[in-house]
């Protein structure tokens, strides 16, 4: 599980050393007010949305599987028969 997390943190470093460099600081470049206050707005955009949105998606999902493991574990019972894998051997040893 640690290695999911270790995962999706590298994957918010990554996609915001992304919206900085190439949108803050790319809009930073020019002269013009417009560029700048362009460049802030969907720099603002892209990290309260999308990276926001991701870590609000990936804790809902993690929860969602979690409440899903605990709750059906309530409910299963083993009273199924025993899996056999199927085998050419045993087919041949029953039509004999």
């Amino acid at each position: 599980m640690s290695h999911y997390f270790a995962s999706a943190s590298l994957a918010h470093s990554e996609l915001s050393t992304v919206f900085y460099e190439k949108l803050l600081v790319l809009a930073w470049g020019y002269d013009s007010l417009i560029v700048r206050f362009v460049g802030l707005v969907v720099f603002a955009f892209a990290t309260a949305f999308i990276l926001l949105g991701m870590e609000s998606l990936s804790a809902f999902l993690h929860a969602l599987r979690l409440h899903w493991v605990e709750f059906m574990n309530k409910f299963y019972h083993g009273d199924g028969y025993k899996f056999k894998p199927f085998s050419f051997a045993l087919l041949a040893d029953d039509e004999d």
